[in-house]
């Protein structure tokens, strides 16, 4: 997977005058989970897994109150789900 990170002062150990600026980082699909997992609980969100697939999802609230559970890319889980008809109530 290839980013794009926002390097800061504290990246550079010995410079105090150098400006953030981006750079393009390759990075593995398991490391940059366990980056976004980690930033997630530290701002307090709690991930859990899919009861279905067990990937791992967060849960947001929608415009009428109800949770949705959403992937690390904050995309719906239900667009990737496997399982989502399993979700899915009857009319």
């Amino acid at each position: 997977m290839e980013v794009w990170a926002l390097l800061t002062k504290s990246f550079y150990e010995d410079t105090d005058n150098l400006p953030p600026h981006l750079v393009k980082v390759d990075i593995d699909d398991e490391a940059m989970k366990k980056i976004v997992l980690e930033k997630f609980t530290n701002m307090g969100i709690e991930t859990a897994a899919c009861r279905e697939c067990g990937a791992p999802i967060i849960f947001l609230p929608t415009k009428n109150g109800k949770q949705m559970p959403v992937n690390l890319s904050l995309n719906s889980h239900f667009s990737d789900c496997p399982a989502a008809a399993k979700f899915r109530k009857s009319k």
